[in-house]
């Protein structure tokens, strides 16, 4: 009777296509609120005022004010009852907003112990609070290593959002964006711009790739040519030197269905009557 979101797809949506307005007076008292029942480590009170908070206001849409906030009054608020919430928020709300609330409250206290990491690390599985996960990660010493363990962990929202916080600092994580970051369940074209640059796909492309590394610049093209969801093909410069190449060699190759048709799309794009001008 009512439409059901796919885990992180919500949050998904706010991210790659609304414009966060910025908080009124009226919710950001409604905030203080329940930033001082959190700083006083009064858990219920806190999750109940997030609670009825984050039905109008989405965690992902206000944690830079979230967290402005807290360092700015961090006189007001001791940091022992907000991490006693926080953690309390990620462990026993029954709300998932909450559960993001406490995870973006965490993020302020930096690199935490093994007990609090593996947390972070387990609840980052869902793709519901991956993103939040992964903000986490970012502050910690081996946050790239950790947010490259968690992208191949998680396979559609939580991917996405996790190769786009993922720097390509080891030729293990390059190749893995190459061949495998823009596949998801969701659609390759979110995250396709971004693992063809990270993954170095074009040197790739103009020297011999592999069947693996074809069939990851295949998703790729896919996702660039695609341009509904975000900008793709039209970001890349040189895009008919690129897909003249694609094109060219993919005649080499045991082709699958896919790939195939990606490579008709390539065909019709350089086809196209404007493609030159």
């Amino acid at each position: 009777s009512e439409i059901k979101w796919a885990a992180g797809a919500m949050d998904g949506v706010t991210l790659y296509h609304t414009a966060h307005q910025g908080l009124g007076p009226d919710e950001t008292k409604k905030m203080a609120r329940a930033l001082k029942a959190a700083a006083s480590d009064n858990f219920p009170e806190a999750d109940a005022l997030f609670k009825e908070w984050t039905e109008r206001n989405r965690a992902v849409s206000v944690v830079d004010e979230l967290q402005d906030y807290i360092i700015k009054h961090a006189d007001r608020l001791p940091p022992r009852g907000m991490h006693n919430t926080a953690m309390n928020l990620v462990l026993n709300s029954e709300h998932k907003e909450c559960v993001k609330i406490g995870l973006e409250i965490l993020e302020l206290f930096g690199e935490p112990d093994e007990a609090i990491k593996e947390m972070i690390r387990r609840v980052g599985l869902y793709e519901e609070f991956t993103i939040f996960s992964v903000w986490n990660m970012q502050k910690w010493e081996s946050g790239n290593d950790e947010i490259f363990k968690l992208a191949r962990k998680v396979s559609s929202w939580g991917r996405i959002h996790a190769v786009e916080r993922l720097e390509p600092e080891t030729e293990e994580i390059r190749h893995w964006i190459l061949t495998e970051g823009a596949m998801n369940y969701v659609m390759p074209a979110y995250t396709a711009l971004t693992c063809w640059y990270k993954s170095q796909a074009e040197e790739v492309l103009f020297c011999r790739p592999t069947t693996e590394e074809f069939a990851g610049i295949a998703t790729m093209i896919e996702g660039l040519l695609d341009e509904g969801p975000v900008a793709g093909i039209s970001r890349i410069d040189n895009a008919f030197e690129i897909l003249s190449r694609f094109v060219t060699i993919a005649p080499e190759y045991q082709l699958t269905d896919d790939e195939f048709r990606v490579v008709e799309s390539a065909k019709e794009w350089l086809d196209a009557p404007d493609v030159m001008n």
